[in-house]
């Protein structure tokens, strides 16, 4: 008895100090944060990472990462990692802005389902471009030819919708795990005609990835599985990265093997960083 109330006040003693030493809650370094509206008044928060020191001469290559509240946090991590060795990986700092709501809408709210599916895309793609990307290249020194969108999941199929109605917009494209199935593989049959009518007059990169188990995934209950088969995931991500390349745009394809369609964003993340600012090849 006596050994255990000995064993509670030092737990209890060490607690204590513990929370005596309690510091405000963790911070990214030089982050910071916005609140912009659209013409109708909707607001979206914008979470920036801006790198220290002098921006070169052109400005910073900047990247618009969607879904600003699953994404920037990992973005900010890989950049600090990847652009923190240059001589090693190749990757020069940039700035990242990052695309979400206000706290307390969470993620996957109505606003988000209409925000990024055709036709009310074009909507959100020109409050992108007309204004927060004018406001971000009037207060950073940013080189608005060195433009990424990223975007994940229903993210990734706006990434693309914009790619093949706005392909100017963007020097490059990041789309993981598109959600291609999205209306009977809608953004598909659109591509194809899209495509089939005239040959793109602007050319950028494209980045399509995907994780091998949004597709097969082991251990799924039957329900899950046919869900998985029916949205062809891998499959359909190879069948749009074809049609591009086919189409002249250099387009490349990545699957993450042991990977689902959550667990592949900082994957995603991470090799988006490589393609949009790594100024060598492989």
């Amino acid at each position: 008895m006596r050994t255990r109330l000995l064993t509670a006040l030092v737990l209890a003693s060490t607690l204590l100090g513990f929370a005596a030493r309690a510091e405000p809650g963790v911070t990214i370094e030089h982050t910071r944060s916005r609140i912009v509206a659209d013409e109708a008044g909707r607001n979206y928060a914008v979470s920036l990472l801006v790198p220290p020191g002098e921006p070169p001469a052109e400005g910073w290559p900047v990247i618009y990462a969607l879904d600003g509240g699953w994404t920037f946090a990992t973005f900010t991590d890989a950049l600090r990692v990847q652009g923190g060795r240059p001589e090693v990986t190749g990757v020069r700092p940039a700035v990242v802005v990052g695309i979400g709501y206000p706290a307390g809408e969470g993620g996957d709210n109505p606003r988000r389902q209409t925000d990024l599916t055709p036709p009310q895309a074009d909507r959100f793609l020109d409050f992108l471009e007309h204004r927060l990307m004018p406001a971000i290249e009037g207060e950073f020194p940013v080189d608005r030819r060195r433009r990424t969108l990223f975007g994940h999941s229903l993210g990734g199929l706006f990434t693309l919708h914009v790619l093949l109605t706005r392909p100017e917009a963007f020097r490059n494209y990041v789309a993981a795990s598109p959600s291609l199935w999205w209306k009977d593989q809608a953004m598909l049959t659109e591509a194809a005609a899209a495509l089939r009518r005239a040959r793109p007059s602007v050319l950028p990169p494209v980045l399509i990835t995907v994780g091998e188990q949004e597709q097969v995934l082991p251990g799924a209950s039957p329900e899950m599985a046919a869900r998985l088969a029916r949205r062809r995931q891998v499959d359909n991500a190879a069948e749009m990265t074809g049609m591009l390349s086919a189409a002249g745009l250099p387009a490349e394809l990545v699957v993450f093997a042991g990977e689902n369609h959550g667990s592949t964003i900082p994957a995603a993340v991470s090799r988006a960083v490589r393609f949009a600012l790594s100024e060598r090849k492989g």
